[in-house]
């Protein structure tokens, strides 16, 4: 089989040819791999337990859906302490974060 078990708690994936594995792995585990995938997928968002979405990455409105979480800006590893050690932005620049349970 394409997929061995012990199966991950979780799968992340990103991008459109990311898509069918994050799939296959989903049903290969009967649902017991939470699948998470980053931006637009272009195919159902059923078929993953969530999906982040970039407000660049929409061509039409937001789909209506539970498991769709809807972020402004890229997703980044930049926090309140790397921006204490960054120090003052320039200019009119702000930053800021907002984190929440992806699953």
């Amino acid at each position: 089989t394409l997929f061995r078990t012990p199966f991950p708690d979780v799968a992340i994936s990103c991008g459109r040819g990311a898509i069918m594995a994050s799939v296959a792995l989903r049903s290969a585990s009967r649902g017991r791999t939470r699948t998470v995938h980053i931006q637009h997928p272009r195919v159902s968002l059923s078929l993953f337990d969530r999906v982040v979405i970039p407000q660049h990455d929409l061509v039409a409105a937001l789909p209506v859906a539970d498991n769709v979480i809807q972020i402004t800006g890229s997703l980044h590893a930049v926090d309140a302490h790397a921006l204490a050690q960054a120090g003052p932005l320039p200019g009119d620049a702000a930053a800021g974060s907002r984190a929440g349970p992806l699953v």
